[in-house]
């Protein structure tokens, strides 16, 4: 079992009550779980499937596989950088990420010189975070990376205020209501989230591709229902159907993102990799928001 420490003194930590957690600090890293977790860690642990997003893109990059959700996953976060990159004053932002899953998301920004002031990153299941530690080289250093177990359908367990960005790609349509807990989980990110700050959130339309890689999100919205019920918290500051983020690979020059889009079939590239697609018609688009 690995050595976990209290944590209850360290002020300087977002939690509102610090006294529920435990810290695992390895390397540049930071795991926090609850009492609870880190009780029944070991068999926790054990059960664990293997469902790693850092393994399955790398395969489907180089071929190996074709069909995989994490294809899409890889690819639209990879277009969030572009996104991020034109509107947030990044040295200066604490990020905190909803659903981080093994922590793939903070490597990423930080393999493309992302310097964010800090990172912290939120999963239902710790074993996942606990497992992605062991995927940070020694040069993924740019800022430190936190994590922590959380469910964000519940009320976030961070103080006001905190964080400059919230990361949300690819979970909030895994919330368990399409209304209550989703407008429950808005509301949360508003209050976390300092005056100015923003919030990069990805989710489903109600298209006739959507089930291409999204069959086992919990809801599907209109564009027109989540704007009308997005702009009672946030200010949309920009929106980005995700179908053309064709020019995102295109420019790269990370390898590993061309061979993606060389091995994808033509069949779905066409689908999902359209280079001109309606704003009416996306299957998947972005939004950056403004807490004002």
């Amino acid at each position: 079992m690995l050595a976990f420490n209290e944590c209850k003194n360290n002020q300087n930590l977002p939690f509102k009550d610090n006294s529920k957690f435990v810290e695992y600090v390895k390397d540049n890293c930071h795991c926090f779980l609850t009492s609870k977790e880190y009780e029944l860690f070991d068999e926790a642990m054990k059960k664990k499937g293997n469902c790693s997003t850092n393994e399955a893109a790398s395969r489907i990059a180089y071929g190996d596989v074709y069909n995989s959700h994490a294809l899409t996953f890889y690819l639209y976060n990879f277009s969030a950088l572009r996104i991020i990159e034109q509107f947030v004053p990044i040295n200066d932002t604490l990020v905190l990420e909803l659903g981080c899953n093994n922590g793939h998301i903070s490597r990423l920004f930080q393999r493309n010189g992302f310097k964010f002031k800090e990172y912290w990153g939120v999963d239902f299941d710790f074993s996942f975070i606990v497992e992605g530690l062991d995927s940070f080289a020694e040069n993924d250093n740019l800022f430190l990376s936190n994590f922590c177990s959380g469910d964000f359908n519940k009320p976030l367990v961070f103080k006001d205020s905190y964080f400059g960005l919230v990361y949300f790609q690819e979970a909030f349509d895994h919330c368990k209501d399409k209304f209550f807990y989703a407008e429950q989980c808005i509301s949360e990110i508003k209050r976390i989230l300092k005056p100015g700050g923003y919030l990069y959130i990805t989710l489903v339309f109600d298209h006739e591709y959507r089930d291409l890689y999204h069959w086992d999100h919990n809801y599907i919205w209109k564009k027109s229902e989540f704007e009308n019920m997005i702009v009672d918290y946030f200010k949309i500051i920009n929106f980005s159907p995700l179908l053309t983020f064709e020019k995102s690979i295109i420019y790269s020059s990370n390898n590993e993102i061309r061979n993606v889009y060389k091995n994808w079939p033509n069949k779905f590239a066409k689908m999902v990799c359209a280079e001109f697609v309606d704003e009416s018609e996306t299957a998947v688009g972005a939004y950056l928001l403004q807490k004002e």
